[in-house]
């Protein structure tokens, strides 16, 4: 469960930092890219961590991929509906309503979308690999946040 906020804190962040960082198409267009790159790169980390066969990640991995832009597209959509809330003194009652409605929906959203790639993760994974897909995870946003943390210290 803690690595599940840490994940959506994750998700979040990235989602603010690319409405942040889209001033111009060019940058929108590099954190684009760089968001694809950070998802293949998680996707083969998990991959290699379950000791996937060749045939396993090439049909493993597009989906994961896919997982992952789902839910990364869910949580950038409700932290827009945040951001216009945010910024609009004059946001209705309705408005605020629709914008907490989204932010309390959006972890069994997310879990939603995990659970029906989940199903078409058992035709392609071993039940063990099914078991060690969250543990690999897991192991991924940790060494994301010791990395954060790393280089947060370098500059300070």
């Amino acid at each position: 469960m803690y690595m599940k906020r840490i994940f959506s804190l994750l998700l979040l962040t990235i989602s603010v930092s690319i409405s942040l960082s889209a001033q111009t198409k060019g940058n929108c267009n590099k954190m684009q890219q760089w968001l694809q790159e950070m998802n293949q790169a998680k996707a083969e980390f998990v991959a290699k961590d379950m000791a996937l066969s060749q045939e396993q990640r090439a049909k493993f991995i597009p989906l994961y991929k896919s997982m992952n832009e789902e839910t990364a597209k869910l949580a950038g959509e409700t932290r827009d509906m945040e951001r216009r809330i945010d910024k609009s003194p004059a946001a209705s009652d309705e408005e605020y309503e629709q914008a907490a409605t989204a932010m309390y929906e959006l972890n069994g959203k997310r879990n939603a979308i995990e659970m029906r790639y989940f199903a078409k993760y058992k035709t392609i994974l071993t039940k063990p690999q099914l078991y060690k897909l969250k543990k690999a995870e897991d192991k991924w946003h940790r060494q994301l946040m010791k990395k954060r943390r790393e280089a947060k210290n370098r500059h300070h």
